[in-house]
C-alpha cells in the first residue's frame, strides 16, 4: 500500500470517526486513536500471518522428505542433516526468529517450536 494510499485512509478513518455524533466525552479521541492504529494493527497482523505460512511451508517440505527418504531407505533419517546430505532436501529451511526444529527419530514426526523449549 501506498503512503499516498495509507494517508487518505487515515484521513478518512478519522473524518468518519469525527462524525460519529457520540455524547460521550472523549469516546471521539478513542475512536480517532482506534482509526489511526488500525492500519498498523493490519500490517501486524499480515506481517503474522506471513510467518505462519512460511512456518507451516517449511514444515511441510521436511514431513515430505522424511516421507519420502523412508519410501527409498526403508528406515527414517538419524537426523534432519541426513536429509540434506541424502539428497533429500537441498538445504533445511530458513525458519522465522526464535524457531527451531524439533525431530523424534523414533517417530518421524518434525515439529518447529520455540527456540527456549
Amino acid at each position: 500500500m501506498t503512503v499516498r494510499k495509507l494517508s487518505i485512509l487515515c484521513l478518512l478513518a478519522t473524518m468518519m470517526a469525527a462524525c460519529g455524533g457520540s455524547d460521550e466525552s472523549g469516546s471521539t479521541g478513542e475512536a480517532v486513536s482506534e482509526a489511526i492504529s488500525a492500519p498498523a494493527d493490519y500490517v501486524g497482523a499480515v506481517a503474522q500471518a506471513g510467518r505462519k505460512s512460511e512456518t507451516v511451508l517449511a514444515l511441510t517440505q521436511i514431513q515430505r522428505a522424511i516421507q519420502t527418504y523412508q519410501a527409498e531407505e526403508g528406515k527414517l533419517p538419524f537426523n534432519m542433516d541426513e536429509l540434506v546430505e541424502s539428497g533429500h532436501l537441498v538445504r533445511l529451511p530458513e525458519l522465522p526468529s526464535g524457531m527451531k526444529l524439533s525431530y523424534d527419530r523414533s517417530t518421524g514426526e518434525v515439529d518447529i517450536i520455540a527456540k527456549d523449549q
